[in-house]
């Protein structure tokens, strides 16, 4: 649709303040947005036990829920083709060819800090992810040294023990969407890699937040149209013929001569009755159809 289509109405006149707005005067607005965090590792259910098992050992809340609405600030993630660059395969031509999605290395997301129950939050909550990766313990026990020890040594967890497969996800929406409309960036594979320092002092009275960075293997993106999954999934019929009636049922996999004979001389007419049994019952005949890649002297 062309620009002068866009703001004219009909008859070439001028559009309406309506149209103009609907096209021109409605922007996104960063201010709304969703972040769904997962409850630390889920992709294996033995580590997702242990995490669990970690959680009540260390104090950290389960207000999942909490953390989420305290997310004030969050990045959407962005990706970029690495391309290979040639040269004069075209006179005076430099070509460059994509052969790889990178991904952003990690997104981070602020939370405001709170207090009264379940006090400080975001920090436990991901102060305690890390310190699970790192397979850290204040008290020394279980074959562990403690990190108040002076001979304090730790050793990091498998990957498959501590990333979040799934679960970790950003909702952009707009005011005016319905319900399921709006992006929504799903994350693989992710895990905090990082809280940054938070600065406290005397100065004017703020409120405390926290930055959490995050890094995943890839995202993939929902809501962009309207197809689903299952749209998305690869038909089952293969060969077939548009305005074409099928003649093949697809429990059997072949398509029936026109005199319901096989190539063996069966009489194949009672399949249609699913009379199967007395439709392979037959031996093969003699005045069978020849079969050059078979000895006819079996038939005999």
């Amino acid at each position: 649709m062309a620009l002068l289509d866009l703001l004219s109405g009909e008859g070439g006149k001028k559009a309406g303040f309506d149209k103009v707005k609907a096209h021109l005067l409605n922007p996104s607005l960063s201010s709304y947005f969703m972040v769904s965090i997962p409850d630390g590792p889920n992709g294996d259910p033995a580590a997702n036990a242990a995490w669990k098992k970690f959680k009540g050992q260390n104090g950290i809340g389960m207000g999942l829920e909490k953390l989420q609405l305290l997310c004030s600030e969050a990045t959407l993630p962005g990706s970029s083709l690495v391309t290979h660059e040639i040269r004069n395969d075209r006179t005076g031509v430099t070509e460059r060819h994509a052969y790889r999605r990178m991904f952003d290395d990690r997104i981070d997301f602020t939370f405001m800090v709170n207090a009264g129950k379940d006090a400080y939050l975001p920090i436990k909550f991901f102060e305690g992810w890390i310190k699970y990766i790192a397979g850290e313990s204040i008290a020394s026990g279980d074959g562990k040294v403690g990190i108040k020890n002076e001979n304090y040594a730790y050793r990091m967890k498998y990957p498959a023990e501590y990333r979040a497969q799934q679960g970790l996800k950003v909702v952009k929406f707009e005011r005016s969407s319905s319900f399921g409309g709006g992006l929504a960036y799903n994350f693989i594979g992710a895990y905090p890699i990082a809280v940054t320092s938070m600065p406290v002092s005397y100065d004017t009275t703020q409120v405390l937040k926290s930055t959490v960075s995050f890094t995943y293997l890839r995202y993939y993106i929902e809501g962009i149209d309207k197809t689903s999954e299952e749209d998305q999934k690869p038909s089952d019929k293969k060969n077939e013929v548009p305005g074409k009636p099928e003649t093949t049922p697809p429990e059997l996999g072949w398509t029936f001569p026109p005199d319901g004979k096989s190539i063996t001389g069966r009489d194949l007419s009672d399949i249609n009755t699913n009379n199967y049994s007395k439709a392979f019952d037959q031996t093969p005949t003699k005045d069978a159809a020849p079969i050059p890649w078979h000895d006819e002297s079996l038939l005999k």
